[in-house]
């Protein structure tokens, strides 16, 4: 096993990356085997982060989670799932621009202890 423990009964290897202890009735292969933690991910579904819309536009915004349930998704405005739906946007005569994030929070999956998230950024132009 190249992996070292941690202190807390996780193990990492040299490159970082986490591992969790295989158990076995076999105390002489309890330490041999380690299995990788896969920790969540979050990713574009399609498209680009950054949107340039007219006012009056409503968009779908949708990310890709692996390693986690799209329950585990939490939006910046509360919802949860892999999809929302800015509603229709307005801007004014200055424009706008919002943000719309996507995370998924530490502890999600044990032994992985940092936030992963997604950020869109939508630019409203002004009313002509």
């Amino acid at each position: 096993c190249f992996a070292t423990n941690d202190g807390t009964g996780d193990f990492s290897d040299a490159l970082g990356n986490l591992y969790a202890c295989f158990p076995s009735n076999d105390v002489t292969q309890l330490n041999s085997y380690v299995e990788p933690i896969a920790c969540p991910t979050l990713t574009l579904s399609d498209g680009s982060a950054e949107i340039t819309v007219c006012a009056g536009t409503e968009i779908f915004l949708d990310v890709v989670v692996t390693e986690a349930t799209a329950e585990d998704v939490v939006w910046s405005d509360g919802s949860t799932g892999t999809n929302i739906s800015t509603g229709v946007l307005t801007s004014g005569c200055e424009g706008q621009t919002l943000t719309f994030t996507a995370s998924v929070a530490a502890g999600t999956v044990d032994a992985c202890d940092e936030e992963v998230s997604v950020t869109f950024t939508v630019t409203v132009l002004p009313d002509l």
